[in-house]
């Protein structure tokens, strides 16, 4: 476990981005909505497989000094060492205005395995169930003395709530408020970026299975957030009750709505795929979003310009998957992997700016803060989790 800690930390502490690489990244993060503009662009990719097709290939490794160099490479090797990386994007051009993105990121993540990362947050999911509140924030404390620390910073836990329901389960509602400016002293222009976007956030998140009923919610309309679950024993059960264990291929809908500069925007019944893979040596969750939301826009802009907005969620849809695989006698692989297809359009770039205003406020003294701050935080997670399980 403390290996997994120390991988996810190499990502945020002495990274040593090269100017090759600080370019590529600008680039691909400005034009994901319009494609156009970068597919001929040669100082990105690493390769062109065809016509068609462009490459771009990073490798991460770490140093015997303890710096993690990102190294742009024509073919990045398979990560064999704990903290190595290897990040693939691929651009394909599928006609004149449509592109299609992939991403494939796989992180060197120590020997632990995929069935105990999975049971492992399972169980940290359901400790709540049964227990008073001031007996779980003291457990909390004891046992992560230095993560609550430095997440501490960040949100304060208002109220975590066990109430026990007749059938012998307990309904687990757990309150939160994200306060940005208590990293302020420390970490100020980071606090002045959060306060910018995740500030006028709101959402209203739905888990549920296929047949309707709700597993989980998550709902913010301002700084507090509410998350609500069912638990017996180790178990997620349906909020309104009945006995069906959380099924593993589920439905996640809801709304979500965000302020970019003078624009509000977001999406209104967004329905997705939301699937749980669990094999004997791989655990991963699956996001697939094959239907089109309802869009928030200025100026009418979702009616003007629909056509272009339909089109990631065409053919393919549009996916995201995050999975952790063993290996015997080699590392575990966290990975990240995604699609996209966009059809470049006029909303396409009015909405590519607004995006590319939130990665460029993201850049210098906020990056470098924010990279320090999660650099803290798997740190701390390291140390309290060293603490608490035996050596090996």
């Amino acid at each position: 476990m403390e290996d997994a800690f120390t991988a996810l930390r190499e990502r945020y502490v002495n990274i040593h981005h090269g100017p090759r690489y600080t370019y590529v990244r600008d680039r691909l993060s400005s034009t994901a909505l319009v494609p156009s503009r970068v597919f001929n662009d040669s100082a990105v990719w690493t390769s062109r497989p065809d016509a068609l097709t462009r490459t771009f290939e990073l490798r991460e490794f770490v140093t015997p000094e303890g710096v993690t160099e990102q190294e742009v490479v024509d073919s990045a090797p398979y990560p064999e060492r704990l903290g190595d990386a290897k990040h693939v994007v691929t651009l394909r051009k599928l006609g004149d205005d449509d592109y299609a993105w992939d991403t494939d990121i796989a992180i060197a993540f120590g020997t632990i395995r995929a069935r105990d990362v999975g049971d492992g947050i399972g169980a940290l999911l359901t400790s709540a169930a049964g227990r008073p509140d001031d007996a779980i924030r003291a457990d909390y404390r004891q046992a992560f003395p230095r993560t609550a620390e430095v997440l501490g910073q960040l949100f304060s836990l208002d109220s975590l709530r066990s109430v026990p329901q007749p059938d012998g389960s307990d309904l687990v509602s757990l309150h939160l408020t994200l306060h940005p400016d208590g990293l302020a002293a420390r970490y100020p222009a980071f606090a002045a970026y959060m306060d910018r976007y995740v500030g006028p956030t709101h959402y209203d998140f739905h888990m549920s299975g296929r047949g309707g009923a709700d597993y989980f919610t998550a709902t913010s309309v301002g700084p507090p957030v509410v998350v609500r679950a069912r638990v017996r024993g180790h178990e997620f059960l349906p909020l309104a009750g009945g006995d069906t264990p959380l099924p593993d291929s589920l439905v996640l809908s809801g709304s979500f709505s965000t302020k970019i500069s003078l624009f509000t925007v977001g999406v209104h019944h967004f329905t997705s795929d939301f699937v749980i893979g669990r094999s004997a040596h791989e655990r991963s969750v699956t996001v697939h979003f094959g239907t089109e939301p309802d869009w928030r826009l200025p100026l009418a802009a979702g009616h003007l310009f629909h056509g272009p907005l339909r089109r990631p969620f065409q053919g393919q849809g549009m996916w995201y998957q995050v999975a952790v695989r063993d290996t015997a006698g080699a590392q575990t692989i966290l990975s990240r992997r995604s699609h996209a297809e966009v059809h470049v359009s006029a909303i396409m770039r009015f909405m590519g700016g607004l995006i590319s205003r939130v990665l460029l406020d993201q850049n210098g003294d906020v990056e470098r803060q924010e990279f320090a701050f999660f650099g803290h935080t798997f740190d701390a997670m390291r140390a309290d989790f060293g603490a608490l399980l035996p050596p090996n």
